[in-house]
């Protein structure tokens, strides 16, 4: 992966900014410089940000919203990467308050959550070629799935920290261990060794709560006191226990056996009182059915109506076809007189339409040649007279226009000469004042390099200041992390308080359930023991309460673990917290030497310079404070000389202006008389053409009445055209209706003569008098009349017909049959039921004590197994446990030993690519051998053979230089093999933020060497320095400038 730009807007110091890390082409180094605060780590903030969100960086993102940044102005980074060959583009906007769209204040605003994208872009970086996440952890997925490195790692990789790494040469081996813990992520394996010694302990408290809850199974167990010995061996209690399920088991069977002969006994007597309820029925249905047939005998005269009127209305129902054929003809008939009338009415519209039409011929024929005469007069107007009348107009105005503007033209010229003379006067008066005005080049270059001393002294301050911070933020924690520790300590106290009360509370509810089911002066169920009524449970319980407890303890055991782990989790982070914060005050009092020692050596420079005296003790704003006199005395005359510079400039634009102002209205002028003398000969040839024009209103209005008049003609034709087709449509029509009428006519009086003689017959077999009586009666006829005397008679003869087989198949059925006496035998049935129920109920209650002691056998043997199972774990645990904490041969914790092999792969990469080069071959490292006697306490430490003695030393004995080209070979490979471990991918890109100006001439060029042979691997290299031999050095740069209020803005320099 290679950065290619970044681009900011309202983040940190910049408002908007664009960093392009292509822009050096001739070699892969350069150097980023600038004022101490300007913003160069604010670049890192923003492209971690851009890649793994505001949750990856050390401040909040919503937090590096410029202070600057107004209302409506978004917060935003941009960043483009190459990988793998393909071009990404990744956006993101932290959450941030924004103005309203119509604010009543600058108060009034609303939260913009937080969003990101993320694209593949072409080569040029504009087109995107496809989306790849347009949501926060869509995006945040496909970038880590991408690159295969997360945000620490990253940071880890493309960032070497400003003098972490030249301390690790020289460090001891705990201090080695925090380091790369942390590139290399090996917490796992120091938690991994806290777990196992929780689960030792957690283990041991496990066996213990088995024991004593197997214990109170065996108590609650109601035994005979002359077999049972509750301290005998746990193999002889579950013998015993044994013993006592296959007896209660043998009580059981028998019960069982002894239920099944009775309900074999009430399953009979229930089958018997079936079948004699069964012969019952059958005889009062026999009876149901005689006294059926009385009444269906009493229906008979009724019946014999009904199927004569079903005969009668069959009949009428046979004539509805020939009464609606009458009625049918009658209703044809009233039509056709209907039709008749209407074409009367029609043959007389049709003779005063022909004398209209006559008349429209005559008046059209008398005034077409007036409108021949119209037509020709409206075409003259149009095409020719018209045109020519508003070409004269606008031919007039355009000359009037050119004239006005001719004479404003004339005056403005004059004006403009007046104003080129001042102007050239004012200007010579302002070269003479700026010649007055010395140089300050000089002044400014030696204060310059007095700021670059201050700022190395600032360096220091800013990280003693830094350092304290971090040691109160310690404190803080460690006072935190003290009450977390009292807070756990007594929350597991009251879960092991509880979880004890809990397996009491089990016991007592097993030894209850026992004794509530004891009755007194009858055997036990169990035992067989009479019971005299002593020990009586003192409250009720059932299966469901011993199994509610049972899961009770169970749940607070699992709280009472927890709080166990969590305790020991907290320790071990009050001991890291503890250590870090001793450390952390051996920095402070180291750097409170260094500020010292480096302020008195800048006092004497600047005392041997300057006339002003600096304070006593550091103080940062009253240093910028004597700088900012020295600076204001240089700015005030680079400004005047920059005020007069800039009005000559503008004196200079202002002449050049009005010269070309004066030759623009010389032009203008004589545009101007060209279209005054070009409209006057328009307008003379116009006039000569057309002698006798009107205005354009006058022949507008005589086009008018030209048009109305053609108008009228043309409808009063078209009208006639349209009612001389309409008479001869209608004529035709009406010659077409006469001809249907008349065979029409014809055909009723044909069908009605055949209507009238089939009624006459009908009447004659009906015996009806006439039409009108028959029709009467058909009309009668409701539409389900029929259906319901048909559906009625049906009805009563299949009830007829099913009563008589029902009689004859129930005596057939009866017939020899006595029937039963149903009262007797349910007595008996009830007998031996309740018998079944009594033998039932002791069945259950046996069984129910039976599955109850079943189940505590059950909890017993696997608690018995679970404890054998650890106390059989517990030694590997402990030798486990033993080994990685330390107590082994080579005295080596778990985590030791990983970060050991860590570090020797990293000494090897070192040896193959970076310490021979830079060292001409000397140096070569090793891992050292040598052990302090201590477990935990050795296996970092680093030697190196030098080939000139041919011996191993420490790497301590190093020179300044050497130690410098030592600690930057293994700070370069650990980059190198982190970048390895966290998936192979290749970063394109290191960022190196050390501190160079603590470095002597030769040390600092032994650096540079070994910067210019890591810039031939091909990885573009960014060095953050403010040393003055490295400006000079590193011909590519990027300068990050503070432009006040806050603001830093982005340059390039190459030397």
């Amino acid at each position: 992966m290679r950065p290619l730009k970044i681009a900011l807007n309202n983040f940190g110091p910049f408002e908007t900014a664009e960093i392009d890390f292509d822009h050096f082409k001739e070699a892969n180094l350069f150097l980023i410089s600038g004022d101490t605060g300007a913003g160069k780590t604010t670049i890192f903030d923003a492209m971690t940000y851009a890649l793994f969100g505001d949750k990856e960086i050390d401040r909040n993102a919503k937090e590096m919203r410029s202070e600057f940044a107004d209302g409506h102005s978004l917060t935003e980074v941009k960043f483009w990467f190459e990988h793998n060959g393909k071009y990404y583009k990744v956006s993101r906007t932290p959450e941030q308050d924004i103005l309203k769209k119509n604010p009543k204040d600058e108060n009034d605003t609303t939260k913009k959550g937080s969003t990101a994208q993320f694209a593949e872009v072409d080569h040029d970086l504009q087109l995107e070629i496809s989306a790849l996440g347009a949501k926060l952890n869509e995006v945040n997925d496909a970038i880590i799935e991408m690159l295969h490195l997360n945000a620490k790692q990253f940071r880890q990789i493309i960032i070497l920290p400003q003098n972490q790494f030249r301390k690790f040469l020289g460090s001891a081996s705990d201090d080695k261990e925090d380091i790369l813990r942390t590139l290399f992520g090996t917490e796992i394996y120091q938690s991994f060794s806290d777990r196992l010694a929780a689960q030792q302990k957690l283990q041991g408290s496990s066996i213990e709560s088995d024991q004593v809850e197997l214990k109170t199974i065996f108590k609650g167990i109601d035994w005979d006191d002359e077999t049972y010995d509750n301290e005998a061996p746990v193999s002889d209690q579950f013998k015993l226990l044994q013993t006592k399920i296959e007896h209660d088991t043998k009580i059981n069977q028998d019960v069982h056996q002894k239920l099944v002969v009775v309900e074999r006994e009430r399953n009979t007597s229930l089958e018997n009182q079936r079948q004699a309820e069964q012969l019952t029925n059958k005889f009062k249905q026999l009876q149901q059915e005689k006294l059926k047939l009385t009444e269906l005998m009493g229906q008979a005269s009724k019946i014999k109506q009904l199927r004569k009127d079903l005969q009668r209305v069959q009949w009428l129902n046979q004539q509805v076809k020939p009464v609606d054929e009458v009625q049918r003809l009658d209703k044809e008939k009233a039509e056709l007189e209907i039709s008749q009338t209407k074409q009367v009415d029609e043959n007389t519209k049709l003779t005063e339409l022909e004398v209209q039409v006559a008349k429209q011929k005559v008046t059209i024929k008398s005034s077409e040649d007036k409108y021949q005469q119209a037509t020709t007069q409206e075409q003259l107007i149009t095409a020719e007279l018209l045109p020519a009348v508003k070409q004269l107009v606008e031919y007039q105005s355009t000359k009037s226009t050119a004239a006005k503007l001719l004479d404003e033209l004339t005056k403005s010229g004059h004006r403009k000469q007046l104003s080129l003379e001042q102007a050239q006067k004012q200007q010579e008066e302002l070269q003479g004042k700026l010649a007055s005005i010395p140089e300050t080049n000089a002044a400014r270059l030696q204060l310059s390099q007095s700021q670059e001393v201050a700022k190395e002294v600032k360096l220091v301050a800013d990280n003693l200041e830094a350092s304290l911070t971090h040691q109160t933020k310690l404190e803080k924690q460690q006072s935190e992390q003290t009450a977390k520790h009292d807070e756990l300590t007594a929350q597991l106290k009251q879960s092991s308080s509880a979880f004890e009360q809990g397996k009491a509370k089990r016991q007592e509810l097993m030894i209850s359930l026992l004794q509530s089911e004891l009755v007194e002066g009858e055997p036990c169920v169990v035992c067989n023991a009479i019971y005299d009524g002593n020990n009586q449970a003192h409250q009720h319980v059932d299966q469901a309460d011993i199994r509610d407890q049972i899961n009770a303890v169970e749940e607070l055991e699992q709280q009472k673990n927890v709080d166990t782990k969590n305790l020991a989790v907290l320790v071990n982070q009050l001991d890291q917290t503890n250590n870090e914060l001793k450390q952390i005050k051996t920095k402070v009092n180291s750097l409170n030497e260094q500020l010292t020692k480096s302020y008195l050596e800048f006092k004497k420079v600047w005392k041997s310079q300057y006339n002003t005296e600096l304070p006593n003790e550091y103080d940062q704003s009253k240093i910028t404070m004597v700088f900012d006199e020295q600076s204001q005395l240089i700015d005030t005359n680079d400004q005047q000389r920059g005020l007069i510079s800039i009005e000559i400039k503008i004196l200079n634009d202002q002449n050049e202006k009005i010269l070309q102002d004066i030759a623009e209205n010389k032009t203008q002028i004589t545009v101007q008389e060209n279209s005054i003398s070009t409209s006057q000969s328009s307008i003379d040839t116009i006039t000569q053409q057309y002698s006798k024009l009107g205005s354009v209103n006058e022949l507008n209005s005589e086009l008018a009445e030209l048009q109305a008049f053609t108008t009228d003609f043309e409808r009063q034709a078209t009208k006639l055209q349209q009612d001389e087709s309409d008479f001869k449509v209608r004529q035709a029509s009406w010659k077409t209706n006469e001809t249907t009428i008349q065979k029409q006519l014809t055909s009723y009086e044909q069908q009605r003569l055949a209507s009238d003689i089939a009624i006459k017959a009908i009447l004659q077999q009906g015996e009806l008098a006439s039409f009108e009586e028959l029709q009467t009666e058909v009309m009668a006829i409701s539409d389900n009349q029929l259906t319901n005397l048909m559906t009625e008679i049906t009805e009563y003869d299949t009830k007829v017909t099913e009563n008589q087989q029902q009689l004859v198949s129930l005596g057939d059925e009866l017939k020899d049959v006595v029937q039963p006496d149903l009262d007797e035998i349910k007595l008996d049935v009830q007998a031996k039921d309740e018998t079944f129920k009594q033998v039932n109920e002791q069945f259950t209650t046996l069984k129910v004590k039976l599955e109850s002691l079943e189940s505590l056998a059950s909890r017993a043997q696997k608690l018995a197994n679970q404890i054998e199972q650890a106390q059989a774990d517990g030694k590997a645990i402990n030798d486990l446990v033993s080994a990685v904490k330390g107590n082994n041969q080579v005295k080596l914790g778990l985590e030791r030993f990983v970060l050991r092999n860590f570090l020797n792969e990293v000494l090897q990469f070192a040896n193959e690519h970076y310490i021979g080069q830079l060292s001409a071959g000397r140096y070569q490292f090793k891992l050292s051998d040598e052990s302090s006697g201590r477990s935990n306490q050795n296996g970092l430490n680093i030697d190196v053979f030098d080939g000139e003695t041919s011996t191993f030393r420490s790497s301590s004995t190093l020179s300044g230089g050497e130690s410098f080209i030592a600690a930057l070979s293994i700070a370069l490979s650990l980059a190198e093999i982190v970048q390895e471990h966290a998936g192979g991918v290749r970063i394109e890109a290191l960022f190196i933020d050390e501190g160079f100006g603590t470095l002597d001439t030769q040390t600092l060029n032994q650096a540079m060497e070994a910067l210019s042979s890591l810039e031939s691997t091909g990885r573009l290299v960014g060095i953050i320095s403010h040393v003055e031999s490295m400006k000079r050095e590193i011909s590519q740069q990027i300068l990050i400038n503070k432009q006040g209020d806050g603001r830093s803005v982005v340059k390039y320099r190459e030397l």
